[in-house]
């Protein structure tokens, strides 16, 4: 794939951008000028070393390698997503707590899929050159950013990156999405306790949006170790849908559009981001919002309908953070899954309990008291160089 090359893009071409914060965009851009794909950098940490090779990380944060719900955005509207994804990053690093608060910034990968050749989505061959091209032009340009999975990147493409990257360390290969289940899980029980009668989680309804994705799946597996027979799911891909189905048969599947109305104790969000509008909070017949969507709620508004309807809602910095603790743990601490779930997913339902107890105290929507909370630890890290 010839006449890309690396450009490094700050304030001076990004300040009036929707979004900016300071970030600065590692791109690699085209002949013609066009960003194909770019790390987006929000913050950096004071670093972690990598047991293997003592390699520093500074930022992480995955590779949003979906094509489909964005071939038609304009690069604006792919900027101002990725400076927002990166933040989002930066935040649920603060709120993974030790060892990654602190030491961790975010940071995110994003395409620009309009500026691409469609080969590089549907053909193996045209992949693995642009793969070849990202893992040895941009990558090392970001020698302190740890990538990984995320929407539409499969393991495949992770195992020819780390062969392809100067060096591997930068390349978080590690099955995430089962912990990520099981944090939500933990965080779910949590504020049950917390916000219910309910003692046991067997005994209540759940309401799963894009509960066939790869996350979706672990979690419906998730519910059901815990006794949980009562499960609701919406979804778009019928396949994954039906398979699902096939594995649970207590599963029922409700349209989309109507998966937030029906009558069920849990609502997990786990499909697109800003899922939850107004409209949807107004509708939500559900007392909890626990599930691994990533930024949920569309507008601050959101989260003050979900406070004032008590609604108790689990601030996705925090719930879905297990896929962050294990990315970090696994291939840069060394720590085995048993210890980074024992050690810091564990942790999750005491962080939502401190929320919840503080926006019951002030009375102050929960996603905002979560974003105070974070926030004074991002504030400390320090600008991309």
């Amino acid at each position: 794939m010839r006449g890309l090359h690396y450009e490094k893009w700050d304030a001076d071409r990004l300040s009036g951008i929707p979004g900016y914060d300071s970030h600065i965009v590692h791109a690699l851009v085209d002949e013609d000028g066009n960003i194909l794909s770019g790390i987006f950098e929000h913050r950096l940490g004071e670093g972690l070393p990598t047991k293997k090779t003592g390699h520093v990380i500074r930022s992480c944060g995955g590779w949003s390698f979906n094509w489909k719900d964005a071939n038609r955005a304009a690069d604006t509207e792919i900027f101002t997503m990725g400076f927002n994804r990166a933040k989002a990053m930066s935040r649920k690093a603060a709120a993974a707590g030790e060892p990654i608060a602190g030491y961790v910034g975010g940071a995110k990968t994003v395409n620009f899929p309009r500026n691409m050749p469609v080969q590089v989505f549907t053909d193996r061959k045209v992949c693995k050159e642009y793969l070849h091209v990202f893992g040895g032009e941009l990558l090392p340009r970001v020698p302190h950013y740890l990538t990984g999975g995320d929407v539409g990147l499969e393991e495949w493409h992770l195992d020819y990156l780390s062969e392809h990257t100067p060096p591997p360390e930068q390349v978080g290969k590690c099955n995430h999405n089962a912990l990520t289940a099981h944090g939500v899980v933990v965080g779910t029980k949590a504020l049950m306790h917390m916000h219910t009668y309910y003692r046991n989680l067997s005994e209540m309804t759940f309401a799963i949006q894009g509960g066939a994705g790869k996350v979706g799946r672990c979690i419906v597996a998730e519910l059901r170790r815990h006794g949980v027979s009562n499960i609701v799911i919406a979804d778009t891909n019928k396949d994954n849908i039906a398979s699902l189905v096939k594995e649970h048969d207590c599963i029922r599947v409700v349209p989309p559009e109507k998966i937030h109305t029906g009558y069920a104790d849990v609502f997990m969000p786990c499909a697109i981001l800003g899922s939850i509008t107004e409209q949807v909070a107004h509708e939500m017949s559900a007392c909890m919002i626990c599930g691994c969507e990533n930024d949920p709620l569309s507008t601050p508004q959101v989260g003050e309908i979900l406070h004032r309807r008590y609604i108790a809602y689990a601030s996705h910095y925090f719930i879905n953070g297990g896929g962050l603790m294990t990315i970090i743990g696994v291939p840069v601490l060394g720590m085995s899954y048993e210890a980074v779930t024992n050690e810091m997913i564990s942790k999750i339902g005491n962080r939502l309990a401190i929320i919840y107890r503080e926006s019951e105290r002030t009375n102050t929507p929960a996603s905002v008291v979560a974003d105070a909370m974070v926030d004074v630890c991002v504030a400390k890290l320090s600008l991309p160089e």
